[in-house]
């Protein structure tokens, strides 16, 4: 079988530039694997990459199959391989410029996946990568928030994977958490186990207090107003945009810009927590990979709680 099913895209644009359609099925190259995909995660990223507004940035080299998250099982090892064997069962994130998930196979480093538990289904894992891997990098790597127990932390847009991911390593460490959603999200947030739940449609952040650190999933307004919240000597990040060097100077606050790098080790952890169940994994909705259109209108309108996951 030399050719495949996958959604590709030929130009910038609306969700209805995503095709379904035969393509050239990759090879493995050396320290490569092929995994035949079983499921495919789907972030805002995708549709962001698609839509053009990150091109200036990262330029995709069209025809470009999108998708970075996915699960599936090993079909084909390239040379210098043995940590992998054609069977494993494997999960993982796909590096830049790669993409390349939203297809029946994808080729990645080995250093991109690793092996997926026993416990943790194929859906469960490729809505793990990404939003895990994002929610631990800001929260717990060196130079981004650094959050130790005690702590209070302000998520905001606190619904969606990375937000949902976030919320519960959080309450693991030991920190308060005090998660921004829109009302039709107070429940799952509650159930995630923020111990304040605050209404965006409220428009106001005022009456939250004061934090000793920020995650900021949505950015505009919402950022702005929760600068002041933020204790002095405290720490501020986004995944949207780099946060305002002003407002840190000001509070003598640590700043970090979250662009998610793929972990193995991160991967495995994240993973093992899920199988014992100490973490959830929050499915918001599956559908058939045909179906990558809806998939990114669905995102693009936002109000998505958990991850949504096309299947092959």
């Amino acid at each position: 079988m030399t050719t495949m099913k996958a959604i590709q895209m030929h130009e910038y644009g609306p969700a209805s530039v995503l095709r379904y359609e035969d393509v050239q099925r990759p090879v493995a190259g050396s320290g490569q694997v092929l995994v035949r995909v079983v499921a495919a995660g789907v972030n805002p990223v995708d549709w962001k990459f698609r839509a053009g507004y990150l091109k200036d940035m990262m330029p995709l080299a069209l025809p470009w199959i999108p998708g970075f998250d996915f699960s599936g099982t090993v079909d084909a090892v390239g040379p210098d391989v043995e940590a992998f064997a054609v069977g494993d069962a494997v999960f993982g994130k796909s590096s830049f410029p790669g993409g390349g998930s939203y297809a029946q196979f994808v080729v990645v480093s080995t250093a991109d996946i690793v092996r997926k538990p026993a416990g943790v289904n194929h859906v469960q894992a490729a809505a793990i990568p990404a939003g895990a891997l994002t929610a631990w990098q800001a929260l717990f790597n060196d130079g981004a928030l650094e959050l130790a127990a005690g702590q209070t932390l302000l998520v905001l847009g606190a619904a969606g994977s990375v937000g949902s991911f976030a919320v519960q390593l959080a309450k693991r460490k030991g920190a308060r958490v005090i998660a921004v959603g829109r009302a039709s999200q107070q429940a799952h947030l509650r159930a995630l186990g923020a111990d304040l739940v605050v209404d965006t449609a409220r428009g106001d952040l005022s009456s939250v207090g004061q934090v000793d650190a920020v995650l900021d999933l949505v950015g505009g307004e919402l950022q702005e107003q929760a600068w002041p919240l933020l204790k002095r000597g405290g720490a501020f990040a986004s995944t949207m945009s780099p946060p305002s060097a002003e407002q840190a100077s000001a509070r003598v606050a640590r700043t970090a810009f979250i662009f998610t790098q793929t972990n193995a080790q991160q991967l495995a952890e994240v993973a093992s927590l899920i199988e014992l169940g100490s973490v959830a994994v929050h499915i918001a909705k599956t559908l058939p990979l045909e179906n990558a259109r809806e998939a990114h209108e669905l995102l693009e309108a936002q109000g998505v709680l958990g991850k949504l996951v096309l299947t092959t």
